[in-house]
């Protein structure tokens, strides 16, 4: 074998190599982060567009919490909203078809965001359920791929006690009590899960839930069979 084709085989090995080192988490990292991103923009230029849109209808602005809603309900008139509502008259004042065209454009950019993080959320819970179902079940897509972002993959996450796994999300507020000696955190992204939001003992539930966590990923990571909905039987 010459030096040409040593050097041709060498380049294929780490190519090889490389691509085995490309784990179904780093996507699923890469996704989580990006829906992070999508987020932060979101929740800033809705921000904007509330702030904006309350010079001309701020009774609307106040009705509708949720974000989805607000940019959809907005794409109507003001007349029909005021209608809608049951304004009699507005404390805003109405806008041009200049400055009301402005205001559109920015709840179309709204509207293109919240498209593209739902389809990034749906791609990740394919991914996660695919490569990862027992957690999926135990924790949902969003928050199962949050944990192994978190945790830096998913063989990290493993290797994590229940304990840790339970207050992943929480840094900052570990942070402070290790450094000015502040109450520990009890619980990180598990809050958002339904069980443990929905419990009095919040702390307990999470506990509970991490320990659980623990177990599914342990066993997707392995490769074992299905036992998700066993340990979510066992939440109850």
């Amino acid at each position: 074998m010459n030096l040409q084709e040593l050097r041709k085989k060498s380049i294929a090995f780490t190519r090889g190599k490389i691509r085995e080192a490309i784990k179904e988490d780093v996507f699923i990292i890469q996704l989580v982060a990006h829906i992070e991103d999508l987020d932060r923009i979101l929740n800033m230029l809705i921000k904007r567009l509330r702030d904006w849109y309350e010079l001309t209808l701020p009774e609307v602005s106040n009705l509708i919490i949720k974000q989805e809603d607000f940019v959809d309900i907005i794409r109507k008139e003001r007349k029909n909203l005021m209608q809608q509502f049951d304004i009699k008259e507005s404390m805003g004042k109405e806008f041009s078809k200049k400055d009301l065209e402005s205001l559109e454009l920015l709840r179309q950019e709204c509207e293109k965001i919240i498209q593209l993080r739902e389809k990034q959320t749906q791609k990740l819970n394919e991914l996660m359920q695919k490569h990862y179902p027992n957690l999926t079940t135990l924790a949902g897509g969003l928050i199962g791929g949050k944990l192994i972002e978190l945790a830096g993959g998913m063989k990290k996450l493993i290797e994590f006690p229940s304990s840790t796994i339970q207050i992943l999300g929480a840094e900052k507020a570990l942070f402070r009590h290790i450094k000015f000696g502040a109450r520990p955190p009890k619980y990180g992204v598990l809050l958002g899960h339904e069980y443990v939001a929905s419990s009095k003992q919040k702390a307990k539930a999470a506990g509970r839930l991490a320990d659980k966590i623990s177990i599914a990923a342990k066993v997707d990571y392995f490769k074992g069979e299905f036992v998700g909905d066993k340990l979510k039987r066992m939440l109850k």
